[in-house]
């Protein structure tokens, strides 16, 4: 009897599922697990496993003077770079070199990026279609199609073929890769950055990564870092970001903290906005804002203190004679000289940066013709 109730009852389930008018009755965790394999196998249908991927056509040049054709299973391959350990998937990997007795490696991309460092993989799994270099330490070579593990250590040079495009698409992202360069020479293109903290002579402003057209960190003749922003904008000083938090640019890649003081360089791929008509502040020590002026400025004049809105005033130039005298022309074609009373002057930049300087700071202001035409002087 029990075995007889055991296959009625398993009778009973089968029924439910294959009859749609009992779906009330089929418990519904039964449903949730048959719908999650169904899923699971859709996946594996839509997205094969990696490993079952055709191995990547190679050309291995080795130390023993050996030149194979064949291909690579390895999935991927790591370094270890001055940026940290980097895994690069192997279809990735456009050229290899490695400098005789353990002097490095160089590992260029298809994106064109350049790794320096060592090869934290032993060995490639390679598949000869020549016979050759199956054995790295003879001539005797080996069958076509044979698979052997050679030494990293006796590889000089492996690279893909010109007509091999990559076939691991980039991460799609809303704007171009920005390009990291270290102090040792590793160039690699990055989706995402950190927002950067940068002190500059008047204090510290916070930009957006889409806000910077590039960092310079150490250059021929910099006393110290500048930043470049998208509107034109030259600022020097420092970035108090101890690391930098970026991603490479292929599918899988993991976050990379970068230490700021071994940077070189950092290239957004932000494309330029259009000049929006503020103007230029030049300041004392070099710096060069574009933006436009904010709130008001008051001149104290012999006559009285004149608040000038900043929108009015189409040139503000600091007096060479006198520490704290400016003179002003305004829209309406008049000239105002006296003594700025501001100890700070708000501005907003054409990239969106709001700030404040210094009054005594600021060398020369001119608005953009494209903002008004230039006054004449009384």
């Amino acid at each position: 009897m029990i075995g007889r109730n055991v296959d009625n009852a398993s009778l009973h389930a089968l029924d439910s599922i294959m009859d749609p008018h009992s779906a009330r009755r089929f418990p519904v965790p039964h449903a949730i697990g048959i719908a999650f394999f169904l899923g699971i196998g859709i996946y594996v249908l839509i997205f094969p496993s990696r490993t079952s991927a055709q191995p990547l056509p190679v050309t291995l040049d080795l130390f023993t003077g050996q030149t194979a054709h064949g291909s690579i299973a390895d999935p991927t391959l790591s370094i270890q770079t001055h940026l940290g350990v980097i895994t690069v998937p192997a279809e990735q990997v456009r050229v290899l070199t490695n400098r005789p007795l353990g002097g490095g490696t160089t590992l260029e991309t298809c994106g064109g990026d350049i790794l320096v460092g060592r090869l934290q993989n032993i060995s490639l799994h390679f598949i000869s279609t020549d016979g050759n270099a199956t054995d790295p330490y003879s001539t005797a070579g080996g069958a076509p199609g044979a698979t052997a593990q050679i030494p990293l250590d006796s590889i000089r040079q492996f690279s893909r073929p010109l007509e091999a495009p990559s076939t691991v698409p980039t991460v799609g992202i809303l704007r171009p890769a920005d390009r990291l360069v270290d102090l040792a020479g590793d160039t690699l293109s990055v989706s995402e950055s950190d927002p950067i903290e940068f002190r500059t002579r008047w204090g510290v402003i916070t930009l957006r990564p889409e806000q910077i057209g590039q960092i310079v960190y150490s250059g021929d003749g910099l006393t110290a870092q500048q930043i470049d922003l998208v509107d034109g904008s030259v600022i020097s000083g420092f970035v108090t970001n101890e690391s930098l938090t970026v991603t490479p640019r292929w599918p899988g890649a993991q976050p990379i903290k970068a230490a700021v003081g071994g940077l070189s360089k950092l290239v957004m791929g932000t494309t330029p906005p259009q000049p929006k008509g503020g103007g230029t502040i030049e300041m004392i020590g070099g710096d060069i804002l574009r933006g436009s002026l904010q709130g008001t400025i008051t001149l104290q004049t012999g006559f009285a203190d004149v608040k000038v809105p900043g929108g009015d005033i189409e040139l503000l130039a600091a007096s060479l004679d006198l520490p704290d005298a400016a003179s002003i022309d305004r829209s309406s074609a008049s000239r105002l000289v006296g003594a700025v009373a501001d100890e700070q002057v708000a501005c907003r930049l054409d990239c969106g940066v709001a700030l404040e300087v210094p009054a005594v700071m600021i060398q020369k202001y001119a608005k953009s013709p494209a903002a008004g035409t230039a006054p004449t002087s009384n």
